[in-house]
């Protein structure tokens, strides 16, 4: 295991007035953590890991509804196609954000330790200290180029985003502690920041919560730029 991470990656704080989480109402901080037996599929979120929770957080309110109701979104010219078989799953309408959706979550501002200390991912010194340490397993990582970039980071090979957040796992400090907290990275949806928080120790502060409203504007935003409608 080493003691610290190489010198030239990008390692950045998380904003100093905190992190945007949408979740279910009442459930807590839900931290994802992949199942065992899914470690090297594809299945599962892109930062994932079986040795830790991973909380998804977003730098804005807009960026949890683009990731959220990205799911929701159907090319018009497929709505038709679709429809049938989201009613029979006792889905709503296709291009429809019910009330029901909004009324069961909650927008949570959270604070993140200062000491806490993310791996920017979309930094290219950072992408070419991560193709040197991780280049001798590409074969078996599923990657064709000689280097990794930004079109890797948000790629669908999960093997690889996973490998990634392996070794961000056994950075330490000299003193044996965590070195990376977890992963900044761009959203696929319009490069929204975004952040995979390391389910460490140190429980997380909420510094506010809210109702998710109908008529909020940025959840107003992401339902015009996905061509959704909000009940």
């Amino acid at each position: 295991m080493t003691t610290q991470p190489a010198a030239d990656v990008r390692l950045v704080p998380a904003p100093e007035a905190g992190v945007w989480r949408l979740d279910k109402q009442e459930a807590g901080l839900t931290y994802d953590r992949l199942l065992a037996e899914d470690s090297t599929s594809q299945a599962g979120n892109r930062w994932s890991t079986p040795r830790c929770g991973v909380l998804y957080c977003s730098s804005h309110q807009d960026a949890c509804f683009a990731e959220d109701l990205v799911a929701l979104k159907v090319h018009p010219d497929m709505r038709d196609d679709v429809e049938e078989a989201w009613q029979q799953a006792g889905q709503p309408a296709p291009g429809i954000v019910v009330r029901d959706w909004t009324a069961k979550r909650t927008l949570l501002r959270l604070a993140v330790p200062k000491p806490f200390l993310f791996l920017d991912v979309d930094d290219e010194t950072t992408q070419r200290v991560l193709t040197k340490e991780l280049s001798d397993r590409f074969d078996e990582l599923g990657v064709d180029d000689p280097e990794l970039t930004g079109l890797h980071m948000r790629g669908r090979n999960r093997r690889l985003t996973r490998a990634i957040v392996e070794w961000a796992l056994e950075q330490q400090t000299p003193r044996g502690t965590p070195r990376i907290h977890g992963i900044a990275y761009r959203s696929n949806y319009a490069m929204r920041q975004c952040w995979a928080i390391f389910q460490y120790a140190t429980p997380l502060t909420t510094l506010e919560s809210s109702y998710v409203y109908p008529e909020a504007e940025p959840l107003q935003a992401v339902a015009q730029e996905y061509g959704l409608r909000v009940m």
